[in-house]
C-alpha cells in the first residue's frame, strides 16, 4: 500500500498544464484533484479504456481510485500526479507564479497511464479478503476478526473496508 509522509495538496498557479488521464485499468476509476487543503474533490470518472483531457496548471495535484474498491491506482508508478508535487509545498504563491517552468500552455498533451500498481502480498490477500464478504450485512465478523489478526493487519483491513463501504461524500481522506 502507498505511504506518504506529508499530506498532499494542491498550490494556486496560473502555469497551465495539459494533461491527458487514459484508464488503462479493466475497471472505472475516480480521478479526485487534492484541493488546497488537502481534501480529494472528486472531478471525473473514467470508464476503462477511455480518457480524460485535461486543461489543469501545474501545481493542482491530482490522485486516482477505483469507483468500486477505492483502491489506489497509479501513474508514473506513483498513486498521485505530479511526482515532484512536494517541491511546490515549501514555495509562496509568488514563487510558484515566477517558476519559469513551463512557462507557455504546452501545445502537446502530457499522456499519463493510469495502472493497478504492484500490491504487497499482504494488500492482495487483505483486498480479497474484504470483497469476500458483505461487510454490511457481517459487521460482526469485523469485530471478532479484531481479536484473530494481528493489530496492524486488522487495522489495514479496516480502512479498507471503510474506504470501500462508505459513500464519496462521507469519507474522512484526513482519517483513511
Amino acid at each position: 500500500m502507498f505511504r506518504m509522509s506529508r499530506r498532499l495538496t494542491s498550490f494556486p498557479t496560473e502555469k497551465k498544464y495539459l494533461l491527458r488521464f487514459v484508464n488503462k485499468t479493466g475497471r472505472n476509476v475516480d480521478i479526485l484533484w487534492i484541493n488546497y487543503e488537502g481534501e480529494p474533490v472528486r472531478y471525473h470518472t473514467i470508464l476503462p479504456e477511455d480518457h480524460l483531457d485535461m486543461n489543469t496548471y501545474i501545481s493542482h495535484t491530482w490522485t486516482f481510485e477505483d469507483t468500486e474498491t477505492r483502491d489506489k491506482r497509479a501513474v508514473n508508478n506513483l498513486p498521485y500526479y505530479p511526482a515532484d508535487w512536494e517541491k511546490y509545498f515549501f514555495y509562496d504563491p509568488e514563487t510558484i507564479a515566477n517558476l519559469n517552468i513551463h512557462e507557455q500552455i504546452s501545445l502537446d498533451r502530457i499522456i499519463l497511464m493510469i495502472k493497478i500498481p504492484m500490491y504487497s502480498l499482504s494488500d492482495c490477500c487483505l483486498q480479497v479478503f474484504r470483497d469476500s464478504f458483505n461487510w454490511k450485512q457481517n459487521i460482526a465478523l469485523l469485530d471478532q476478526l479484531k481479536y484473530e489478526l494481528p493489530k496492524t493487519l486488522y487495522d489495514e483491513l479496516f480502512m479498507m473496508v471503510i474506504r470501500k463501504e462508505l459513500p464519496f461524500s462521507k469519507r474522512l481522506y484526513k482519517y483513511i
